[in-house]
Protein backbone atom coordinates (compact mmCIF):
# COMPACT_ATOMS: atom_id res chain seq x y z
CA UNK A 1 0.00 0.00 0.00
CA UNK A 2 1.14 3.45 -0.60
CA UNK A 3 1.86 6.18 2.00
CA UNK A 4 -0.72 7.70 3.10
CA UNK A 5 -3.39 5.75 0.97
CA UNK A 6 -6.71 6.93 1.00
CA UNK A 7 -9.79 6.16 2.21
CA UNK A 8 -11.85 4.03 -0.50
CA UNK A 9 -15.39 2.55 -0.66
CA UNK A 10 -15.98 0.23 -4.07
CA UNK A 11 -19.34 -0.64 -4.91
CA UNK A 12 -20.58 -3.62 -6.57
CA UNK A 13 -17.15 -5.49 -5.52
CA UNK A 14 -18.97 -8.93 -5.89
CA UNK A 15 -19.17 -8.09 -9.68
CA UNK A 16 -16.85 -9.00 -12.91
CA UNK A 17 -15.32 -5.49 -12.35
CA UNK A 18 -15.17 -5.30 -8.72
CA UNK A 19 -12.98 -8.27 -8.47
CA UNK A 20 -11.06 -7.14 -11.12
CA UNK A 21 -9.92 -3.56 -9.73
CA UNK A 22 -10.20 -4.78 -6.20
CA UNK A 23 -7.14 -6.11 -5.70
CA UNK A 24 -5.41 -2.94 -7.39
CA UNK A 25 -7.10 -0.61 -5.37
CA UNK A 26 -5.86 -2.66 -2.16
CA UNK A 27 -2.60 -2.21 -3.52
CA UNK A 28 -2.84 1.51 -3.30
CA UNK A 29 -5.75 2.16 -0.89
CA UNK A 30 -7.50 1.65 2.61
CA UNK A 31 -10.92 -0.27 0.16
CA UNK A 32 -13.97 -0.98 1.81
CA UNK A 33 -15.55 -3.22 -0.91
CA UNK A 34 -19.74 -3.62 -0.20
CA UNK A 35 -22.37 -5.34 -2.44
CA UNK A 36 -25.48 -6.81 -2.48
CA UNK A 37 -24.32 -9.65 -3.30
CA UNK A 38 -21.40 -12.04 -1.52
CA UNK A 39 -18.28 -12.50 -2.85
CA UNK A 40 -14.78 -12.88 -2.36
CA UNK A 41 -13.27 -9.62 -0.54
CA UNK A 42 -16.83 -8.39 0.37
CA UNK A 43 -16.51 -6.57 3.48
CA UNK A 44 -20.22 -5.78 3.79
CA UNK A 45 -23.42 -6.42 2.09
CA UNK A 46 -25.64 -3.55 1.79
CA UNK A 47 -29.03 -2.89 -0.43
CA UNK A 48 -27.49 1.25 -2.14
CA UNK A 49 -31.39 2.19 -2.43
CA UNK A 50 -32.01 1.83 1.45
CA UNK A 51 -32.17 5.07 2.94
CA UNK A 52 -29.28 6.69 4.60
CA UNK A 53 -27.26 3.18 3.68
CA UNK A 54 -24.33 5.50 1.51
CA UNK A 55 -24.88 8.44 3.85
CA UNK A 56 -23.81 6.15 6.82
CA UNK A 57 -20.81 4.43 4.16
CA UNK A 58 -19.51 7.27 2.85
CA UNK A 59 -18.57 8.79 6.33
CA UNK A 60 -14.85 9.68 6.15
CA UNK A 61 -14.22 8.15 2.96
CA UNK A 62 -11.99 10.07 0.44
CA UNK A 63 -13.21 8.26 -2.93
CA UNK A 64 -16.04 5.94 -3.96
CA UNK A 65 -15.48 4.06 -6.52
CA UNK A 66 -19.22 2.72 -8.19
CA UNK A 67 -19.06 0.01 -9.92
CA UNK A 68 -22.05 -1.48 -8.87
CA UNK A 69 -25.19 -1.81 -11.56
CA UNK A 70 -27.15 -4.84 -13.29
CA UNK A 71 -24.44 -5.11 -16.62
CA UNK A 72 -27.59 -6.78 -18.72
CA UNK A 73 -27.74 -4.71 -22.38
CA UNK A 74 -30.93 -7.55 -22.39
CA UNK A 75 -32.28 -6.19 -19.26
CA UNK A 76 -35.92 -4.84 -19.09
CA UNK A 77 -36.83 -1.33 -16.64
CA UNK A 78 -38.11 -3.51 -13.67
CA UNK A 79 -34.33 -5.02 -13.83
CA UNK A 80 -32.73 -2.16 -14.16
CA UNK A 81 -34.63 0.22 -12.13
CA UNK A 82 -32.88 -0.54 -8.74
CA UNK A 83 -29.20 -0.67 -9.17
CA UNK A 84 -28.48 1.46 -11.92
CA UNK A 85 -31.15 4.43 -11.51
CA UNK A 86 -32.27 4.52 -7.68
CA UNK A 87 -28.83 3.38 -6.02
CA UNK A 88 -26.84 5.26 -8.33
CA UNK A 89 -28.46 8.72 -8.01
CA UNK A 90 -28.69 7.39 -3.95
CA UNK A 91 -24.89 7.32 -4.30
CA UNK A 92 -24.40 10.54 -6.12
CA UNK A 93 -26.24 12.30 -3.70
CA UNK A 94 -24.42 10.86 -0.85
CA UNK A 95 -21.05 11.68 -2.31
CA UNK A 96 -22.65 15.52 -2.65
CA UNK A 97 -23.78 15.55 1.22
CA UNK A 98 -21.11 14.46 2.40
CA UNK A 99 -18.57 16.24 0.52
CA UNK A 100 -16.76 13.26 -0.63
CA UNK A 101 -13.52 14.49 -2.53
CA UNK A 102 -13.78 12.32 -5.37
CA UNK A 103 -16.38 9.76 -7.19
CA UNK A 104 -15.47 7.50 -10.03
CA UNK A 105 -18.89 6.25 -11.66
CA UNK A 106 -18.81 3.61 -14.21
CA UNK A 107 -20.70 4.08 -17.29
CA UNK A 108 -20.53 2.26 -20.49
CA UNK A 109 -20.00 2.55 -24.41
CA UNK A 110 -23.59 1.16 -24.25
CA UNK A 111 -24.67 4.90 -23.48
CA UNK A 112 -23.30 5.64 -27.07
CA UNK A 113 -24.38 2.30 -28.81
CA UNK A 114 -27.41 3.76 -30.79
CA UNK A 115 -25.09 6.05 -33.78
CA UNK A 116 -24.50 4.21 -36.40
CA UNK A 117 -21.30 1.97 -37.45
CA UNK A 118 -19.92 3.94 -39.89
CA UNK A 119 -20.67 6.81 -37.15
CA UNK A 120 -16.82 7.31 -35.79
CA UNK A 121 -18.05 7.91 -32.11
CA UNK A 122 -15.96 11.00 -30.19
CA UNK A 123 -15.53 12.15 -26.27
CA UNK A 124 -18.07 15.53 -26.98
CA UNK A 125 -20.77 13.55 -28.35
CA UNK A 126 -23.70 13.56 -27.09
CA UNK A 127 -24.78 9.75 -25.27
CA UNK A 128 -27.42 8.22 -27.55
CA UNK A 129 -28.35 4.47 -26.55
CA UNK A 130 -30.01 1.78 -28.45
CA UNK A 131 -30.83 -0.02 -25.14
CA UNK A 132 -32.37 0.64 -21.73
CA UNK A 133 -29.34 -0.35 -20.23
CA UNK A 134 -27.42 2.00 -22.42
CA UNK A 135 -29.83 5.41 -21.13
CA UNK A 136 -29.64 3.89 -17.50
CA UNK A 137 -25.29 4.76 -18.46
CA UNK A 138 -26.36 7.86 -19.99
CA UNK A 139 -28.05 8.49 -16.56
CA UNK A 140 -24.97 8.32 -15.02
CA UNK A 141 -23.17 9.79 -17.14
CA UNK A 142 -25.69 12.76 -16.29
CA UNK A 143 -25.53 12.38 -12.65
CA UNK A 144 -21.88 12.72 -12.35
CA UNK A 145 -22.12 15.87 -14.39
CA UNK A 146 -24.48 16.96 -11.80
CA UNK A 147 -22.51 16.40 -9.03
CA UNK A 148 -19.13 18.01 -10.60
CA UNK A 149 -20.99 20.92 -11.23
CA UNK A 150 -23.17 21.39 -7.74
CA UNK A 151 -20.27 20.55 -5.35
CA UNK A 152 -16.99 20.15 -4.29
CA UNK A 153 -16.75 16.57 -5.18
CA UNK A 154 -14.45 16.04 -8.72
CA UNK A 155 -15.96 13.41 -11.01
CA UNK A 156 -14.40 10.79 -13.08
CA UNK A 157 -16.14 8.96 -15.45
CA UNK A 158 -15.47 5.60 -16.64
CA UNK A 159 -16.88 4.43 -20.17
CA UNK A 160 -16.55 1.09 -20.19
CA UNK A 161 -16.66 -0.79 -23.37
CA UNK A 162 -16.99 -5.28 -23.97
CA UNK A 163 -15.57 -6.53 -20.27
CA UNK A 164 -15.32 -10.05 -21.06
CA UNK A 165 -13.44 -12.93 -20.61
CA UNK A 166 -13.76 -14.18 -24.23
CA UNK A 167 -12.59 -12.24 -27.53
CA UNK A 168 -16.55 -11.40 -29.68
CA UNK A 169 -16.40 -13.69 -32.45
CA UNK A 170 -15.64 -11.34 -35.01
CA UNK A 171 -18.85 -13.30 -37.49
CA UNK A 172 -21.15 -12.21 -35.25
CA UNK A 173 -20.23 -9.09 -33.61
CA UNK A 174 -19.93 -5.88 -35.17
CA UNK A 175 -16.56 -4.06 -35.60
CA UNK A 176 -17.05 -1.91 -33.39
CA UNK A 177 -17.58 -4.14 -30.55
CA UNK A 178 -14.71 -6.27 -31.14
CA UNK A 179 -12.74 -2.81 -30.75
CA UNK A 180 -14.13 -2.44 -27.55
CA UNK A 181 -13.43 -5.71 -25.85
CA UNK A 182 -10.90 -5.53 -22.87
CA UNK A 183 -9.13 -8.39 -22.44
CA UNK A 184 -8.79 -10.24 -19.01
CA UNK A 185 -5.79 -12.04 -19.90
CA UNK A 186 -3.44 -10.81 -19.50
CA UNK A 187 -4.66 -8.28 -17.24
CA UNK A 188 -5.82 -4.83 -18.29
CA UNK A 189 -4.62 -1.80 -17.50
CA UNK A 190 -8.16 -0.67 -16.77
CA UNK A 191 -8.04 -1.45 -12.72
CA UNK A 192 -4.56 0.21 -12.47
CA UNK A 193 -6.44 3.34 -14.32
CA UNK A 194 -9.17 2.63 -12.15
CA UNK A 195 -7.08 2.45 -8.75
CA UNK A 196 -5.59 5.75 -9.66
CA UNK A 197 -8.52 7.84 -10.71
CA UNK A 198 -9.00 8.13 -6.71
Amino acid sequence: MRPNPLRVLLTGAAGRLGQTVLPALRTRHDVRAVDLLPGPGVDEHVDLTTPGTCLRLFDGVQAVVHLAANPDPEADWDALLPANVLASHAVAQAAKDRGVPRLVLASSLQAMSGYPDEHQVRVEDPPRPANLYGATKAWVEALGSWVAATSSTTVVLLRIGNFSPSVPDPVMATPRDVAAWLSLDPPPRFEQRTARAC
